[in-house]
């Protein structure tokens, strides 16, 4: 059953009880939120996913009400992993993101069968693209960017690498936009669905970009990696792709990765597999129109990575 066939009040019963549990890429987590909003906020941005039986859930994420004892007029909220607190307590109307934050920690810390790159990935025509950047690079933006001109998405979040033949998995989930990315990427993709802002988050405004259905209906198809790409977005520069040496792609992959040392030999081989394989660049932009015609001209074999 895909989770769009639940109605809110079904939705809302489900994350107020046992959970929700929901399938996305490789992964089964079941969802517990009795927040007012939660259920709308999931069925916006999830309704092609499947919802999973409760035999395959890997892991429980639960935003539970928190009382503060030394104000305790504060309605608040904090995630939990596995019944466990995870960070501190926060205002209750940050409950719905909160559950897209104990995902990614989630997926982050626990699928030790992969290597995990903190990068987007999206693949057109088989190939798929490696952009490995820290935050604020500007690469969900970008990513989305890619995905309105026809790039399929894996993901605005994590590059997952299977180890036993170097492909990427995909895990196709609502695109965080920050800020001024949020009318960006409006702009680009006027049919897009994208959930209302949630205001003075410790990244500023925070709003999430549902991902295309056919991104989550091919949720189970693996590519290969074609190209690492370093992005980075400043205002005003033009377009340039300087090639990276792949020892030094290898170092600022490493840098990104968020399980490499727990794969011992298994991350090692992985992360070369991926350098030897795929040519690696730094892009430099401003202008997104620019940069989608460069990853086109990729795609088509008319532009030298």
């Amino acid at each position: 059953m895909k989770l769009g066939e639940l109605s809110t009040d079904e939705t809302a019963a489900q994350l107020a009880g046992a959970g929700l549990a929901l399938e996305t890429g490789p992964f089964a987590v079941n969802l517990r939120c009795a927040a007012p909003g939660a259920a709308a906020f999931i069925r916006l941005l999830y309704p092609e996913h499947r919802v999973a039986t409760g035999e395959v859930v890997h892991t429980d994420v639960a935003v539970r009400p928190h009382f503060n004892r030394r104000r305790p007029w504060r309605r608040e909220a904090q995630l939990h992993i596995d019944d466990r607190p995870l960070m501190q307590a926060l205002p209750r109307r940050f409950a719905a993101p909160m559950l897209e934050w104990g995902l990614n920690f989630a997926i982050g810390s626990r699928a030790h069968h992969l290597l995990i790159l903190h990068a987007a990935v999206v693949e057109k025509n088989g190939r798929a693209v490696v952009m490995a950047a820290v935050s604020g690079s500007g690469k969900s933006t970008l990513c989305a960017a890619l995905v309105s001109a026809g790039w399929r998405l894996f993901s605005d979040e994590f590059g997952l690498i299977r180890p036993a033949d170097g492909a990427l998995m995909p895990v196709p989930r609502p695109v965080s936009l920050k800020n001024e990315s949020i009318e960006v990427v409006r702009r680009l993709m006027p049919a897009a669905v994208i959930s209302p802002p949630y205001h003075d988050t410790a990244k500023g405004t925070l709003a999430y970009l549902r991902p295309p259905d056919d991104a989550v209906r091919r949720q189970f198809e693996p590519a290969m990696p074609a190209w690492i790409v370093f992005p980075k977005f400043r205002a005003g520069a033009p377009l340039t792709a300087t090639p990276v040496p792949r020892a030094q792609a290898f170092a600022d992959l490493l840098a990104n990765s968020m399980n490499y040392i727990a794969l011992a030999e298994r991350g090692f081989a992985a992360m070369a597999r991926l350098v030897e394989s795929c040519p690696a660049f730094a892009l430099e932009y401003s202008d997104i129109p620019a940069a989608i015609a460069h990853f086109e001209g990729l795609a088509a074999g008319e532009t030298a990575a």
